[in-house]
């Protein structure tokens, strides 16, 4: 199936006087109220706009917790306990 394929100007132009989008302009190029993430986008390269696409899905910047923090295994945590090197943390029970 073919979807409009729009230009930037044309997005532009097709803003309200407040900048942002009427439900009748939105109508009017195929997209679905409210839009989903990345409907301008869909727009300027020809695709479905009420379908996220592969980055609209989620986040990719966003890491998983235990990409972002250091968990010690346990060897370690005795070791650290051990060695009263351990510091609290209520934030981080991994840590008690």
């Amino acid at each position: 199936m073919k979807y409009l394929k729009l230009t930037p100007d044309d997005i532009e132009a097709g803003k309200s006087p407040k900048g942002g989008f009427t439900k009748k302009q939105l109508a009017k190029w195929g997209v679905k109220y409210p839009p989903m993430t990345g409907w301008q986008k869909a727009l300027l390269e020809g695709r479905n706009p009420n379908k996220p696409g592969k980055k609209a899905a989620g986040n990719a910047s966003i890491k998983p917790f235990n990409e972002l923090a250091f968990v010690p295994s346990d060897k370690e945590l005795a070791e650290a306990r051990k060695n009263g090197t351990i510091r609290q943390f209520p934030e981080c029970p991994w840590l008690w």
